[in-house]
């Protein structure tokens, strides 16, 4: 564990991480409501059209770099 990161640090990923799990478990269960409209792949992509844009959002707004550190 990095001694450098803030018990708000800490909190705050825990926070976008329950979040973000329970955001998608909400998602994934109306999926069989419209499984009889698109197929799994249509959805996936579709939510990863949603996800990308917001996670860079997110990332402007509290100012994350969002640069790889570690290619291998």
């Amino acid at each position: 564990m990095h001694t450098e990161w803030s018990k708000n640090q800490i909190l705050l990923r825990h926070f976008f991480m329950v979040t973000g799990m329970a955001i998608l478990g909400i998602v994934d269960n109306i999926m069989k409501f419209i499984a009889v409209e698109i197929s799994l792949w249509q959805f996936h992509f579709v939510r990863s059209l949603i996800a990308v844009p917001v996670i860079v959002v997110f990332g402007l707004l509290f100012g994350w770099d969002l640069n790889p550190k570690d290619f291998g």
